[in-house]
């Protein structure tokens, strides 16, 4: 039985360490987009129009 619940609590363990992982990785991937990004909203950008359009579907 000893076993058991120490099989249980190994697999608990690494499911949070796992989920902690998948947070850390979130994070990073945020902040790692918003630093790609930083300084952007003050670029020019060029504003499209349908005159623009090369083909059209119907």
């Amino acid at each position: 039985m000893q076993s058991e619940v120490l099989t249980f609590v190994e697999y608990l363990l690494s499911k949070s360490e796992q989920e902690e992982a998948q947070q850390d990785e979130r994070a990073w991937s945020s902040m790692s987009l918003t630093f790609a990004m930083r300084g952007m909203e003050h670029e020019d950008t060029p504003q499209y129009s349908e005159a623009d359009l090369k083909e059209t579907f119907e």
